[in-house]
C-alpha cells in the first residue's frame, strides 16, 4: 500500500519505501496519482498560517473538486480534525495563477473545503459539539477513537439519515464522555473513501500515526475485498473443509485479527496433514514429520509447515512466547507459504493427471 502523508507530527515517523511525507509548511506540487492512501493530518504546530499551508491546502481542494477524482484512483482518505484552538479558516483564496501567488480576498477559503468536495450535498462542514450518538466503530478504528476519545474533538457534521446527500455517509463513532465529543464518519465516493477521524494527542504520536497506519491498511484490504483475497490464493482442488479453514483466515486477515488468521490458518493445514494421512495424535509437528518420512512432502514443504507451525505457536501460547508479536507481513508469509503448500499438495497432482489422461486419449486416437 502506497501513502502519503501530509503532517507536521507524523513526518518521518516511519522509514518505509511505501510512505511519502510532506510537511504543511513545505510546499511542492501535489502528485496524488499512483497513491492508495491519503493521509491528511490537520494538526497544526504553528501559531501562524503559513503561506505554503494555505497553498497545500487549495491543492488538495483543486484535485477533490476534479469530477470522478476518487473513482478513477481507489484512494482511501483518512482525515485527522486539527487543533481545537484555531477555526482554520481563511479570508483569502489563493490564486494558482497569479504568478507572485497573490492572495485575493473576493471570496471565503477554508483550510477543509476539500473535504466538502467529496461529501455530497452543500452542507458545509462546521467544527463544534457533535448532537447524535452513534454506535462505535469496528476493529481497527475503535482503537484509535477508544484511546483518544476524550481529547479535543470538534468537527460536526450536519448528518441527517434520512437525507438523500447523506446515503454515503456512515457514522463511525460518538462517544461523550466529561463534555467531549468525538466524531467519526466515513463516506463513499466510487471506488474512493474519506474516513474523518477525532483528533489525538500530539504526545502519543508514535502511536497514534502508528494506529492511522494501521486503519489505513485495514481499509486498504477492505477495499480489494476478501473475495480477491480468496481468489488469489486459495487453491480450487482444495478439500472443503481445509478451504473453509483457509478461507477464514483470509477474513480475519482482511479484517486485521492477525492472531485468529495465524491460528485458523495453522488450523487448515493440519486439517490438511490429516488428509493426506498422517496418523500422528499428538502435535502437529509430528503430522508434518510424518508426511516427510513417507515421501508425501518434500523438505521445503517441510521447512514451510514448519514456519507456519511456529507462527501458529505464536499466536497460541501467550505464556510461552510472551516476547512475540504477530505482524502484518508474518501472516502474509503463512498465507503464501499455504498457497504454496496446497498447490504442491492439492493441484499439481490434478494437473499432471488430467495430463497423463490427455495424453492417453491423444495416444488411443493416433493408434486408430
Amino acid at each position: 500500500m502506497n501513502s502519503l502523508v501530509l503532517s507536521n507530527y507524523f513526518y518521518g515517523l516511519v522509514e518505509s519505501r511505501e510512505i511519502d511525507y510532506i510537511k504543511w509548511g513545505e510546499y511542492r506540487q501535489l502528485s496524488l496519482g499512483g497513491y492508495d492512501c491519503l493521509l491528511i493530518d490537520m494538526t497544526f504546530e504553528d501559531k501562524e498560517d503559513h503561506p505554503d499551508t494555505i497553498r497545500l491546502l487549495y491543492e488538495l481542494k483543486s484535485n477533490f473538486e476534479k469530477a470522478g477524482f476518487l473513482s478513477k484512483n481507489n484512494l482511501v482518505v483518512i482525515v485527522v480534525c486539527g487543533s481545537s484552538q484555531k477555526d482554520f479558516k481563511f479570508d483569502e483564496a489563493y490564486d494558482d495563477k497569479a504568478a507572485d501567488r497573490i492572495y485575493f480576498k473576493d471570496k471565503d477559503f477554508s483550510s477543509y473545503d476539500f473535504i466538502k468536495a467529496v461529501i455530497p450535498g452543500d452542507r458545509r462542514i462546521e467544527f463544534d459539539e457533535g448532537k447524535h450518538v452513534y454506535p462505535t466503530a469496528q476493529i481497527p478504528v475503535l482503537l484509535y477513537l477508544l484511546r483518544y476519545n476524550i481529547g479535543p474533538t470538534h468537527l460536526y457534521y450536519d448528518f441527517d439519515p434520512g437525507a438523500g446527500e447523506c446515503i454515503d455517509i456512515t457514522p463511525l463513532a460518538k462517544m461523550k464522555r466529561k463534555g467531549k465529543t468525538c466524531v467519526a464518519f466515513e463516506c463513499r465516493r466510487g471506488r474512493g473513501l474519506v474516513v474523518v477521524l477525532p483528533s489525538y494527542d500530539v504526545g502519543d504520536r508514535n502511536t497514534a500515526f502508528r494506529l492511522l497506519l494501521r486503519i489505513c491498511k485495514s481499509y486498504f484490504k477492505r477495499t480489494e475485498g476478501v473475495a480477491e483475497l480468496i481468489e488469489k490464493y486459495v487453491v480450487d482442488e482444495m478439500p472443503q473443509s481445509i478451504r473453509d479453514n483457509f478461507i477464514e483466515g483470509l477474513i480475519c486477515f482482511a479484517y486485521d485479527l492477525y492472531i485468529a488468521s495465524i491460528l485458523m490458518c495453522r488450523r487448515a493445514l493440519e486439517e490438511s496433514a490429516v488428509h493426506q494421512g498422517a496418523k500422528d495424535k499428538g502435535f502437529l509437528g509430528n503430522k508434518i514429520g510424518e508426511l516427510y518420512s513417507k515421501g508425501l512432502i518434500d523438505l521445503n514443504l517441510k521447512e514451510m509447515a514448519e514456519e507456519v507451525i511456529e507462527f501458529g505457536n505464536w499466536g497460541a501460547h501467550p505464556g510461552k512466547y510472551r516476547d512475540k508479536s504477530i505482524t502484518e507481513d508474518d501472516v502474509l508469509s503463512v498465507i503464501e507459504f499455504l498457497q504454496i503448500y496446497f498447490n504442491y499438495v492439492y493441484s499439481i497432482p490434478k494437473k499432471l493427471k488430467d495430463s497423463a489422461k490427455r495424453r492417453e486419449e491423444l495416444q488411443r486416437k493416433e493408434d486408430k
